[in-house]
């Protein structure tokens, strides 16, 4: 039995994305502690049935201040220090970098990371973005240095570390993102009559939320009946998306805002087609994952981590990155056409029955870990 230690930037991802993962890690027999920032009660009830403890940690997952990031380095190094994991397992960029180094200085066997996509930290023009960029890259080379298997969610971000000699080639492992649960995320047809067009997304602009509200507004011109869902919370954050921004959509009816959801299952059902026009660098987007699962046809950007989920013209369509033009001719299509939604969405639950099966994703972590043999 071997002592685990996960480390997450935000507690509910660790339900979200990494359920299947830390089952079975327990039913292997062995014992396992995550840690993360942003707990709340319903995260903690369900990872104590699991079998999972939890730790709390204060962690600023956007912010630059080294202050902020002193204090997780402190809560990190206590539950080390009183937990004595054998391994370590982080993912996002904070945990990944300080974690990761945290548990070297510590003396832990072994430690392993995910690259669940680069964000904005490698991205962006001018000086401050210029010295994000060479700080980010600088310290994701130190703290991978001291992994033994990185996972990467899409060949395009494993291609950018071993590239920029961020890490070494025999270290990477390939994964199709985090995987989807094919039963909780069962198959239903769309629905008939008018299209809807959902959008489930952190409230950000990277993520191509206005590019969504625009298009739905010229789109409603022409086809009035057409419906678009936003779905998403309102954060803090240098790039989110204003209140007063979504009110005026939905006083314009270009949008029905949603707020938050713990469950989106009822709206995929309820959707026609999934878009996410997002300019953000994902790992692989787990809504996608949930739509295609679900049977819905996708509408995304040629981007990384986005264009691994769309077959082009079977399943789904891609489009440039900021290219309002491009969606609104691709939602048009699909409200002119309302069959094609059906027959793309058949083969979208294809895709994701053959790519993207969680327990064969699991199934690669695990041995990779060296952690797939029964107590």
């Amino acid at each position: 039995m071997a002592r685990i230690m996960v480390l997450a930037g935000y507690a509910p991802s660790l339900i979200l994305f990494r359920r299947e993962l830390l089952e079975r890690l327990c039913e292997l027999g062995h014992e396992v502690l995550a840690c993360a920032a942003d707990g709340d009660p319903h995260t903690s009830r369900i990872l104590h049935e699991i079998g999972i403890q939890f730790e709390p940690v204060t962690l600023n997952r956007t912010g630059m201040n080294p202050l902020n990031d002193l204090v997780y380095l402190r809560d990190i190094s206590r539950i080390i220090r009183s937990y004595r994991p054998h391994v370590t397992l982080a993912y996002t960029i904070k945990p990944v970098i300080y974690g990761t180094l945290v548990a070297t200085g510590m003396g832990v066997p072994e430690r392993f990371a995910m690259i669940t996509g680069l964000g904005t930290s490698f991205q962006g023009t001018g000086f401050r973005a210029l010295i994000v960029n060479r700080l980010t890259r600088w310290l994701y080379r130190a703290s991978l240095a001291k992994c033994k298997t990185v996972f990467f969610q899409n060949p395009d971000d494993q291609a950018l570390f071993i590239d920029a000699n961020l890490i070494d080639q025999d270290k990477a492992s390939m994964i199709p993102g985090s995987g989807i649960n094919l039963d909780r995320f069962s198959f239903s047809p769309p629905p008939g009559g008018a299209p809807r067009f959902l959008m489930i997304s952190r409230l950000i602009a990277e993520k191509g939320v206005r590019e969504f509200a625009r298009a739905a507004a010229i789109v409603k011109k022409i086809h009035p009946d057409a419906r678009f869902d936003l779905v998403g919370y309102l954060e803090d954050h240098p790039s989110a998306i204003r209140p007063e921004e979504i009110e005026q959509w939905e006083n314009e009816n270009s949008i029905t805002f949603h707020g938050k959801k713990t469950d989106v299952r009822p709206l995929l059902h309820e959707s026609s087609v999934f878009v996410l026009p997002t300019a953000y660098r994902e790992g692989i987007p787990h809504t996608i994952l949930e739509a295609l699962a679900t049977g819905r046809a996708i509408i995304t950007t040629d981007t990384p981590g986005c264009r691994e989920t769309v077959l082009e013209g079977s399943n789904g369509h891609l489009i440039p990155v900021g290219d309002v033009e491009s969606l609104v001719d691709v939602m048009n299509r699909f409200a002119r056409e309302p069959r094609l939604a059906i027959s793309m969405g058949r083969h979208s639950r294809e895709l994701a029955e053959q790519k993207f099966d969680v327990r064969r994703v699991v199934e690669t972590i695990v041995s990779a870990m060296g952690m797939d043999k029964a107590d």
